[in-house]
């Protein structure tokens, strides 16, 4: 539900990297709300993964949202989730794959 977390930010914004500016209308946050999906039906076959230290989005909200999945919530981290690669062991034997498919990888690439 991320379009219900624009009040206040109508109008002028500043993107903090580039210093370009541009409006945020109701166009924008109604086009966001239309994209909108209900929480999963089948939970168990969900992960979420989550870092409290977001920067970008409350991990709180999605913590909430999809209550009834599996939670991975992590100390620390940022929105690019920090330790990705390290975690794609787990990931993948959650996917039903096979070690032996993933085994000689390098995940530290990616």
């Amino acid at each position: 539900t991320p379009h219900k977390h624009f009040d206040g930010y109508l109008g002028t914004q500043r993107n903090h990297y580039s210093g370009e500016t541009w409006e945020l209308t109701h166009d924008h946050v109604q086009a966001l709300a239309e994209l909108e999906v209900p929480a999963p039906v089948d939970a168990g076959r969900y992960q979420v993964w989550l870092q409290t230290a977001d920067e970008t989005l409350d991990y709180r909200h999605a913590e909430r949202y999809y209550r009834a999945c599996a939670l991975r919530i992590q100390a620390g981290g940022d929105h690019s989730f920090q330790g990705f690669a390290e975690r794609l062991p787990a990931l993948l034997a959650f996917a039903g794959i096979a070690r032996g498919h993933y085994a000689a990888l390098d995940f530290s690439v990616f």
